[in-house]
């Protein structure tokens, strides 16, 4: 009975095995900001993926493919602030995140290709960050910093800053939808577009105060930075082993 239960489960690794494919992913991503109520135009900034998958392929055409992916994604910003008095601000942000992508697929073999379409939940945690922001002149610098710290926003961070995060939610999750093609068992090439369901930063407890005690700047700020999202495009290459 013994032998019989571990030639059954080596026969299941084995299956599982000779349907599973390690590989390595890269790519571009196109990711911009969801700021519109205070920010008159922004524009998308493009940044990039790295990371190894893991793909089981499943019967009738399907397959779940998890991976562990680093993923930079950035926005930049030609803003102007209204209560501001409509001074022109240029800023720039990137956030490394560590992310964990579980893709779920379906395609059809076409002699040696497959075209295939796919949802990809994820979730992430960010683990590096820099972000600068200036005005034109420095009486708009000071506006600017006054309205940041009273909505509790670090305006400009570097890897090296011990409150880089400060005011940011680390965390982060989404879903992706998108459609590829898969050539010879070896090489993917997709295409997805991803819609960002966390908070870039963090709700700014006490709003109501805060706008009490600042200026209508800086209430401004508040409620322009804290549901920010970071959405986008992005073109992925997968090499499986």
């Amino acid at each position: 009975m013994k032998k019989l239960i571990l030639t059954a489960l080596a026969a299941a690794v084995f299956a599982i095995n000779a349907n599973a494919q390690l590989g390595l992913v890269g790519g571009m991503n196109s990711m911009s900001t969801d700021i519109e109520s205070a920010i008159s135009t922004y524009k998308s900034i493009d940044t990039y993926h790295a990371g190894i998958v893991y793909k089981l392929n499943l019967p009738l055409g399907f397959s779940i493919q998890p991976g562990v992916v680093y993923n930079m994604k950035g926005q930049a910003l030609e803003s102007q602030i209204k209560e501001l008095g409509n001074y022109k601000i240029n800023v720039s942000m990137k956030t490394g995140y560590l992310q964990v992508p579980v893709r779920v697929a379906w395609g059809f073999k076409l002699a040696f290709f497959e075209p295939f379409v796919f949802v990809e939940p994820y979730a992430g945690y960010a683990v590096t960050t820099e972000s600068k922001a200036e005005a034109q002149n420095t009486a708009e610098q000071v506006l600017l910093e006054t309205a940041a710290n009273a909505a509790g926003v670090k305006l400009n961070t570097s890897n090296s800053d011990s409150d880089k995060w400060a005011g940011r939610d680390r965390l982060e999750y989404g879903v992706s939808l998108g459609a590829g093609i898969e050539l010879f068992d070896k090489l993917a090439v997709s295409a997805k577009y991803i819609w960002d369901m966390g908070n870039y930063f963090t709700q700014v407890d006490g709003e109501a105060s805060v706008k009490d005690q600042a200026s209508a700047a800086a209430g401004a700020m508040c409620n322009a930075v804290k549901n920010n999202k970071c959405s986008g495009i992005s073109a992925s290459l997968i090499l499986y082993f």
